[in-house]
């Protein structure tokens, strides 16, 4: 059989033992496992922070993208009134710049009208006075030779 001998030394070193990991549980273990915790719901906390502020970001990058659709379809609609509205204008201008033009070219044809029967009359009376005068003369002739 095996003897044993128990020595008071040997529970004095599992004495010292104990007390030494019951000091590093409090002053080490305990507060770093609090430490590594609060830092492990820290990071959580800032995972989950960050994946709502990429769907934010999602969400708004596709609202982003309704609003410049909505835009781009009302710049369309504008685009297109705003020409339908200046056709529509210069339609009316060309209308009265042809109706204006027609005007004064009917008051010219008048003027010209006008004129030209004044200048007939006073050519018709030229023609009268020299035919007159022609006449004198032409009579007058006839009378200087008979003499």
């Amino acid at each position: 059989m095996v003897n044993i001998s128990f020595d008071w030394t040997v529970l004095v070193q599992i004495a010292n033992f104990l007390v030494l990991m019951l000091a590093l549980n409090l002053i080490l273990y305990k507060p770093l496992r609090r430490l590594m915790d609060s830092r492990r719901e820290l990071m959580e906390t800032l995972k989950g922070n960050a994946d709502v502020a990429r769907q934010q970001l999602a969400e708004g990058e596709a609202q982003q993208e309704r609003f410049r659709g909505e835009v781009l379809q009302q710049g369309v609609g504008l685009h297109g009134r705003l020409k339908e509205e200046g056709q529509a204008r210069e339609q009316e201008i060309l209308s009265g710049s042809q109706l204006e033009a027609a005007r004064r070219l009917d008051e010219a044809r008048q003027a010209m009208s006008r004129a030209v029967e004044a200048a007939r009359q006073d050519l018709r009376a030229q023609a009268q006075v020299l035919a007159n005068e022609l006449a004198l003369k032409l009579l007058g002739r006839g009378q200087e030779s008979a003499n």
